[in-house]
């Protein structure tokens, strides 16, 4: 018995004098096999934890003002027209919109895709129906939070919005706008007349691309040149007195 305690203490004073060689990495994990084990087993090599999961990025909660006008060819019919606003693909529980005589139709959204149906009434009767899909509402910088979309009851017609730059409003006070076919020159017949949106010229055209006569309140006049109209898009043109050609 007395050789055998001896015999173990030998041994543990050897393993002692391994471990006092060892580097400090290495002294741990064998410090780590060699310590007694009680309870339940543990492994020796610690467990990496679960990565967390990545952070939510929030929707953005901004809002925009979304006018709506309806057109039949060149001819604003907004004031007979009544529009059916829903989220994308959704056909229930149409958004609330309000209108006002002379006015855009108009709803208060977050930005998103809508889709629109336009509903034409005549003496109480429905005389047109036109559904606008897809269509984005975004809060682009040249707009301070209003969005316009078009909707036309004649296929292959668009919309051109030409809207003065902060520092042109005063001299855009009284425009009108004429709009010929890109490169038929002043003598050529006008392609559409411009409506007054507030403070904007609206036009709607064919799809194509055309040269625009901007007449000032006091009667001189400046071109925009070959603007492209896509159909059934509403385009924004930012005007600035500086950036037209006369």
């Amino acid at each position: 018995m007395r050789e055998l305690e001896t015999r173990i203490a030998i041994a543990a004073r050897a393993a002692a004098l391994l471990i006092l060689s060892l580097g400090p990495v290495d002294r741990a994990m064998a410090q780590t096999v060699a310590a007694p084990q009680s309870g339940a087993p543990q492994s020796a090599v610690p467990q990496t934890p679960p990565a967390p999961p990545p952070p939510s990025i929030p929707a953005d909660a901004g809002t925009v003002r979304l006018e709506l006008r309806i057109f039949d060819g060149p001819d604003d019919v907004t004031g007979e027209t009544r529009v059916r606003l829903f989220p994308r693909g959704q056909r229930t529980n149409d958004l609330p919109t309000t209108s006002a005589p002379g006015q855009a139709i108009t709803a208060t959204v977050p930005v998103g895709f809508y889709d629109a149906q336009a509903i034409r009434e005549k003496r109480g009767e429905v005389a047109g129906l036109r559904w606008a899909e897809q269509l984005l509402v975004q809060r682009y910088p040249d707009e301070y939070g209003r969005h316009l979309e078009v909707i036309n009851f004649k296929p292959g017609y668009g919309a051109l919005q030409i809207r003065p730059s902060p520092d042109a409003a005063a001299a855009a006070k009284g425009w009108t706008g004429a709009a010929y076919a890109s490169g038929s020159g002043e003598g050529a017949k006008e392609a559409g007349k411009a409506v007054v949106a507030g403070e904007d010229l609206l036009f709607a055209l064919p799809a194509g691309s055309y040269d625009v006569k901007l007449t000032m309140s006091d009667k001189t006049t400046q071109w925009m040149r070959d603007i492209e109209v896509p159909g059934d898009r509403t385009r924004l043109k930012t005007w600035s007195t500086g950036s037209s050609s006369r």
